[in-house]
């Protein structure tokens, strides 16, 4: 293993969270749980993980519990489909911050040379790309510059 902390802290405001107008970035509550579930392992013990804040308090519970179930070893929530489409720039940045990286984490080199098959682009905005499903209660999102959108929720 390359990265060997000797304690992580995780800032959890989760600002990327579906429907917060702060991040935009339509990360669903497991992704959370599962973003926590393969940071164990590097972490194991040594872990401080602090809520920040949320953007609503209606659907932070529903991230909180993904996080929680996570670090409890608990079961965790089936994922979505992931092979949600990503804006052409996105699927550059990533490229761009896997290549930076790559001198000093060996898994980048691997990593940038199967990113051409892992992510799906679309060149639409986004407001035009589906938002997976999660879980939690019917309701409306909001982004800030966009429409509202109605997603189903399991």
């Amino acid at each position: 293993m390359e990265f060997q902390p000797d304690l992580v802290f995780v800032s959890a405001g989760f600002d990327a969270a579906v429907g917060c107008p702060l991040g935009n970035m339509r990360v669903s509550p497991q992704a959370f749980g599962y973003f926590m579930k393969m940071l164990l392992p590097i972490a194991g013990s040594r872990l401080v993980v602090a809520l920040e804040s949320g953007c609503s308090v209606d659907w932070l519970k529903w991230f909180v519990s993904c996080v929680i179930r996570a670090l409890l070893h608990d079961p965790l929530f089936e994922l979505s489909d992931i092979n949600v489409p990503v804006t052409l720039s996105v699927a550059n940045t990533i490229r761009l911050v896997a290549t930076a990286h790559r001198t000093q984490w060996h898994c980048m080199s691997a990593f940038l040379g199967t990113i051409a098959s892992c992510l799906l682009t679309t060149e639409s905005r986004p407001s035009d790309v589906t938002v997976p499903k999660f879980i939690g209660d019917q309701i409306l999102l909001k982004a800030y510059w966009f429409n509202i959108i109605k997603v189903s929720f399991l």
